[in-house]
């Protein structure tokens, strides 16, 4: 069965991202009852969770999230690891698993997925360092990702 997964935040509640389950056919809910997956709780996330990302591979669940002001160096990517697609989804990590280095800042937006060789990937946007923030434009990179242990790993570029 698909899922939907979006981001709220407004008024009194705190940015969440949420699951529930689609009809057979993806067109309609197939409950209405959504599920909470994660709201902000590490510092580095100062208050935003956004752009969710659920991967399955080989039976383990991964969300993979944007954190932070989108605006400035300090957005970042941070994973989870689920149980399934309605959770519950725990945190193997305090900080992110992919941040601003020398090579590009504030990198969000990530999507994982695979080439034909099997090998998963990375794609997310980010600054050019002293571009930082509107009005510059953000650019495509590309990351290896490795997921053969308990928490994935971004590869440095290189």
């Amino acid at each position: 069965m698909p899922y939907l997964l979006w981001k709220s935040n407004g008024g009194a509640r705190p940015a969440t991202i949420w699951s529930v389950q689609l009809d057979a056919a993806g067109t309609g809910l197939a409950s209405h009852v959504a599920t909470s997956l994660l709201v902000p709780t590490q510092a580095w996330e100062a208050g935003v969770v956004e752009a969710p990302d659920l991967v399955e591979i080989a039976g383990r669940y991964f969300l993979f999230f944007s954190g932070n002001n989108w605006n400035t160096s300090n957005y970042a990517v941070g994973v989870t690891t689920c149980s399934g697609p309605l959770g519950p989804c725990n945190r193997p990590s305090s900080q992110p698993i992919l941040a601003s280095d020398s090579y590009m800042q504030g990198p969000g937006g990530e999507s994982v997925f695979t080439d034909t060789s099997g090998s998963f990937w990375m794609a997310f946007h980010a600054w050019i360092p002293g571009a930082v923030g509107y009005p510059h434009s953000r650019d495509l990179y590309l990351r290896r990702l490795d997921l053969s242990g308990p928490t994935p790993v971004v590869e440095p570029s290189g």
